[in-house]
């Protein structure tokens, strides 16, 4: 930390420079000056955040350098040095915002307590003010990238409305330049958890913005986001389109080499920033479903995609014997095995997209509730395949696939063998009587009621035979049959609410939040959106 002294009488200025060095104070460098205008020089040209001056000098005071100080904003804790103690100097102080005042002659204890004080003050404002940068450079970046987000998804803007966003965002992008959106999409993340993905996106936006600016900047220029989908989204200028696909292909190689990360990298067609944002992102997304080429080291341009190229392996699944069929038949190992079959097929050609497993999962997936609903069969244990709704390229390789088919089998096949036991058949009944009444007040003593057991022994059996609580059980099942309404249906929360057995909308609201991390309307929202 830097100070500045000013005195006419250099005597002074050397025996208060002597008594900084002898106090051992966190004072980096002593600037001295005998006169207002070289004191005012080596404040605007230095970074000096410490003032001792004194008030009465030739030609120009003291309070003629706080009226400097004060005019261009500069802010260094002042410390008034003077041999009187008029009652107006100290009005004129507390005017420019003095931080003390000393009188001559200075004691080095009354010094080494004002300067300790101003010190402290220094450290602190320095402190805060670097709390605040950082809290507005993280709220600027997830302002920005929430910005591109809604263009992204077709949130329309006014021209006037947008070119303030831009600017207030300090979005370097004129509002009708050109640009290409590119966008990397890491190839198998159904293994990366969330923690993984947001140091992969950082990790994108070091190399991504080095690469696109030729070098490391001071203050970060790429216009980014990550999707619902985990794509990686940047924004490219007009004035870097011109050798684009070379420096994406450095990216790609950069991510490749240095993550061991493998990447997909996708170029939009040239626009204009304030048309076809949501038509482009579409495109992409479009384009990485039907994509079939897995390994190629290459950027994949939107124009270049032939649709004729994409093979065929659903019908496999309806030829004779039907998936369907084998399963209405029980003839669970067989139809493991046709699944097993298509999938390797797939593997070995290497030449399925995304697409292709959206597809494989549809099917799947209705001949698994099919079954279900049919022998009053549980769907809970399968229910993790609903991810793939939400979002499709949560399933990423053929393997993902059988994993799921697998322990979907495995659960029907032994669901089905113990349904003849009288406790499964008890437990069905049960099953049978919360989903017909689920709109009512289903509590444990109208179930046992309704089975003849007493309700303490029908919880602690129901418990055991099933591994959750009844009540567990009621509430999951009203948050999937909520669920299905609300992705099904266009009625309204509040009849969902009723239908589910919750007279009260908001206390179903809180619940199905709790749970599901969002309102049911946020939900609804959200699956339409994607």
């Amino acid at each position: 930390m830097n100070i500045l002294l000013v005195d006419d009488e250099s005597f002074v200025l050397d025996y208060l420079e002597d008594c900084i060095h002898e106090l051992d104070l966190d004072i980096d460098f002593i600037y001295r000056a005998d006169c207002v205008e070289d004191a005012y020089d080596l404040l605007t040209e230095n970074d000096i955040p410490l003032l001792i001056t004194d008030i009465r000098m030739p030609e120009k005071s003291g309070f003629d350098l706080l009226h400097l100080i004060q005019s261009d904003n500069l802010s260094p804790k002042i410390i008034l040095l003077s041999g009187y103690s008029e009652f107006e100097f100290a009005q004129t102080a507390i005017h420019y915002g003095v931080e003390e005042y000393l009188l001559k002659p200075v004691m080095p204890e009354e010094l080494q307590r004002v300067l300790e004080s101003a010190i402290d003050n220094v450290t602190n404002e320095n402190r805060k003010r670097s709390h605040t940068r950082i809290h507005y450079q993280q709220s600027l970046s997830v302002m920005r990238e929430q910005l591109l987000l809604e263009l992204l998804q077709g949130k329309a803007f006014s021209e006037k409305d947008l070119q303030t966003k831009l600017s207030e965002l300090l979005i370097d992008i004129p509002y009708s330049s050109e640009c290409i959106i590119g966008s990397i999409q890491i190839r198998d993340h159904s293994n990366v958890d969330r923690n993984e993905i947001d140091f992969y996106t950082k990790a994108f936006v070091n190399i991504t913005e080095e690469i696109l600016f030729d070098g490391i900047l001071s203050e970060k220029k790429l216009w980014y986001c990550t999707d619902h989908y985990q794509f990686f989204h940047f924004i490219i200028p007009s004035s870097q389109i011109g050798s684009i696909n070379e420096k994406l292909v450095s990216v790609k190689r950069t991510i490749t080499d240095l993550l061991k990360v493998p990447v997909v990298i996708f170029q939009s067609e040239v626009f204009h920033l304030h048309t076809d944002f949501h038509s482009k992102y579409m495109q992409i997304i479009n384009y990485s479903l039907r994509l079939t080429e897995q390994h190629e080291d290459k950027i994949h341009l939107m124009k270049n995609f032939d649709h004729a190229k994409t093979p065929i392996y659903f019908h496999h699944l309806n030829e004779v014997p039907s998936m369907l069929h084998l399963m209405e038949a029980s003839r669970w190992n067989e139809a493991l095995e046709k699944v097993e079959t298509i999938l390797a097929t797939m593997e070995k050609e290497d030449n399925y997209s995304q697409q292709h497993l959206i597809e494989m999962m549809y099917y799947l997936f209705s001949c698994f509730s099919y079954i279900s609903a049919k022998n009053n069969m549980e769907l809970a244990d399968i229910s993790e395949g609903l991810l793939f709704i939400q979002n499709p390229f949560s399933i990423q390789t053929p393997q993902n696939i059988k994993q799921w088919v697998k322990k979907c089998i495995d659960h029907l096949s032994k669901a089905e063998s113990g349904s003849k036991s009288n406790k499964n058949f008890l437990i069905s009944q049960i099953h049978t009587f919360i989903s017909e009444n689920m709109h009512k007040d289903v509590t444990l003593g109208n179930i046992a009621e309704h089975v003849y057991l007493h309700p303490v022994y029908l919880s602690r059996m129901y418990k055991k035979e099933t591994g959750v609580s009844l009540s567990s059980y009621i509430f999951q099942l009203r948050m999937q049959k909520a669920v299905t309404l609300l992705l099904t249906s266009n009625r309204k929360i509040a009849d969902i609410s009723l239908e589910v057995g919750y007279q009260k909308t908001q206390y179903f609201i809180r619940l199905f939040k709790e749970h599901y991390k969002m309102t049911p309307q946020k939900y609804r929202e959200a699956h339409y959106k994607n």
